[in-house]
């Protein structure tokens, strides 16, 4: 599962280059041609080193999920101590 992990991470990281192939069709609806798909150049690491970055990027993100419950009760306490906040504002 590995790899489709580090493929999506790598799809995520290059979005502008992504949406910078899609050309326009004059109707509204933008076209990513199936040739520029498959000229496209994704690097991929070892099993090991897909491992490795799959590993520290949940890892990161586990930790900002952390740090956002650790505001979210800091902002709670502060609310109730204080009284100031109204649901769902600080």
């Amino acid at each position: 599962m590995h790899i489709i992990d580090y493929i999506l991470n790598w799809l995520l990281a290059n979005e502008t280059k992504l949406l910078n192939m899609v050309t326009g069709t004059g109707i509204g609806a933008g076209k990513l041609d199936l040739q520029d798909l498959k000229e496209l150049k994704i690097t991929i690491p070892s099993l090991f080193e897909q491992t490795k970055i799959v590993s520290l990027l949940s890892l990161i993100s586990k930790r900002i999920d952390t740090q956002s419950k650790i505001i979210e009760g800091v902002i709670t306490s502060w609310c109730l101590r204080f009284r100031t906040c109204q649901r769902g504002a600080p």
